[in-house]
């Protein structure tokens, strides 16, 4: 099994979870741009864990469809 990562977890390690909390309120162009970016690594890294000999890949915190705001 392979793990590509984690899209709220990713964004609590780089920004810290108080200032993520302030993006999340405040700064909601800033924080698509930095989830984006996290989308592309994990999808790279899928890719990546796609081509070795594993099971499966395992993709974390799925909270939902992500809604316009």
């Amino acid at each position: 099994m392979g793990h590509a990562g984690n899209i709220f977890e990713k964004m609590q390690w780089l920004r810290g979870y108080e200032e993520l909390m302030v993006d999340i309120s405040l700064n909601k162009d800033r924080l698509k741009v930095l989830g984006e970016k996290i989308c592309e690594y994990i999808v790279l890294t899928a890719k990546i864990l796609a081509g070795l000999r594993i099971d499966g890949i395992e993709i974390s915190d799925y909270w939902g469809k992500i809604k316009k705001i």
